[in-house]
């Protein structure tokens, strides 16, 4: 685990020497951050990897949680310097109480991510960091390896990075999970994006993002009874599905052109918020009449 504080603007690591002490090895096996330097974090994921497939999208699910002696802003997914994923999180007070694997008091966070891959081959790798952010800018982060191959029972298994079943850590669901089933943009710029969400407090909106351009609003309510059998502990599963669709504008289309992924973020109350990038598809037929173009 890597742990180091970003410069504001870029959150990249500054030059010079690192910012905290070495890692250290718990009894129980699991990496932590040494002391005295900073707080000790501990960032791990289920090994069990629900897979899907969608629009030619191989979607796995990652499911974990972090610990910390420090409050946690927000954690991450990456791959390379691409952000696909942040779970952001409200009152730092109200986290569950745990402990650190030696006992120490800490607080955990559970969150859900979708990792979309699109393998060229049948068998695969696909690496990623996840990234856990303290309320002061500290940053810690753990590498992971996942090894695909589509034509076998159990399509992805991790290779690398700290793992442990959820059922055996007691870690708290997910503050919300989002995921997105449909990005696609056609040759006359009508841009379609469905997916759905839940979440433990009231959803206030879902934003639909193009890079740094904020292209609208998705509709929410959309009944979703698939969901609510799936996620039945969050309130108003049932309606967990969304929906955004829109003419882009000519100047909006171009920039939109050059964006390899969309993104949607969910707000909730209290500071407690959900991001999900796709890939975007293109469809090279035509969907809208010649009257509306």
């Amino acid at each position: 685990m890597t742990p180091k504080r970003p410069a504001p603007e870029t959150r990249a690591q500054p030059d010079g020497p690192p910012m905290h002490g070495p890692l250290m090895q718990d009894p129980a096996g699991d990496t932590l951050l040494a002391e005295p330097d900073g707080p000790r974090v501990l960032l791990e994921i289920d090994p069990a990897l629900p897979v899907g497939f969608v629009r030619g999208r191989l979607d796995i699910a990652l499911r974990g949680r972090v610990i910390s002696e420090a409050a946690i802003a927000e954690v991450r997914l990456q791959v390379d310097e691409r952000i696909l994923a942040v779970a952001a999180f409200g009152q730092p007070e109200a986290a569950p109480v745990t402990a650190l694997p030696d006992g120490t008091p800490a607080r955990q966070r559970g969150f859900q991510f979708n990792l979309p891959c699109q393998p060229d081959d049948a068998v695969i790798q696909a690496s990623f960091q996840l990234v856990a952010r303290t309320t002061d800018d500290l940053e810690c982060a753990e590498d992971f390896v996942i090894d695909i191959d589509t034509g076998a029972p159990v399509p992805a298994t991790l290779a690398a990075g700290p793992a442990r079943p959820l059922a055996q850590t007691g870690a708290n669901r997910p503050h919300a999970v989002l995921y997105i089933e449909r990005a696609t943009i056609d040759l006359d710029g009508l841009l379609t994006l469905e997916g759905w969400a839940v979440a433990a407090r009231p959803i206030l909106a879902i934003h639909i993002h193009a890079g740094d351009t904020r292209l609208g609003t998705a509709r929410l309510g959309i009944e979703r009874d698939d969901v609510a059998a799936a996620y039945a502990a969050y309130p108003d599963a049932r309606l967990a599905g969304f929906r955004f669709s829109a003419v882009l504008p000519n100047e909006v289309r171009n920039e939109t052109r050059g964006a390899a992924f969309i993104r949607a973020c969910l707000l909730c109350p209290y500071g407690f918020a959900q991001e999900e990038a796709v890939p975007l598809e293109y469809i090279a037929g035509r969907t809208l009449p010649p009257t509306l173009l």
